[in-house]
């Protein structure tokens, strides 16, 4: 597998997470492209076909597909952390989504996003920790999914369980 970084999203990314907090930045790769815009389409001139609740339609039906992965942060943005003991000259970019474990957890979704900010912390407060070398160890990576995954279901709680943590991104620079 290939990933191709455009330096002008990589300087976004990087911009975006030195404005945040620092060293241990939560910041989003918001680059204004892509799946925000999907997400207005489907608010807007896409729904508006003359039910005044075309917004709430397209909610609705996706709270409904358990099978749909739910990002920890808004679509098509990403964590931005810096590696501890980098000193700043390096980062880890993430985008995790998690799978709801009860197919008739139709609240997961709304629970994730109110607990968005919650989950991106944790993200950031456990990989921040780790060094450049042991991020780029895969067996740190799985390591780093399980512990994720636990810090998660706590801030959830029992009523939705997490079936799996998806880590599709994870690039290192």
């Amino acid at each position: 597998m290939v990933v191709v970084i455009l330096p002008k999203q990589i300087k976004t990314a990087i911009a975006a997470a030195s404005h945040h907090d620092g060293n241990s930045t939560g910041a989003h790769g918001k680059d204004g492209h892509g799946e925000e815009g999907h997400g207005e389409e489907g608010h807007g001139e896409g729904d508006s076909h003359g039910e005044g609740e075309g917004e709430g339609d397209t909610a609705g039906t996706e709270e409904d597909d358990p099978k749909k992965p739910e990002p920890i942060v808004a679509e098509g943005e990403n964590i931005v952390i810096n590696p501890a003991g980098s000193g700043g000259t390096r980062y880890l970019l993430v985008e995790i989504f998690l799978l709801r474990k009860d197919v008739g957890d139709k609240k997961f979704p709304a629970e994730i996003k109110k607990n968005a900010k919650l989950l991106e912390a944790v993200t950031v407060e456990t990989l921040s920790a780790q060094s450049a070398q042991a991020l780029s160890d895969p067996a740190t990576k799985e390591r780093l999914k399980h512990t994720l995954k636990l810090a998660y279901q706590e801030q959830l709680g029992s009523k939705h369980p997490i079936g799996k943590l998806i880590v599709s991104k994870w690039i290192m620079q």
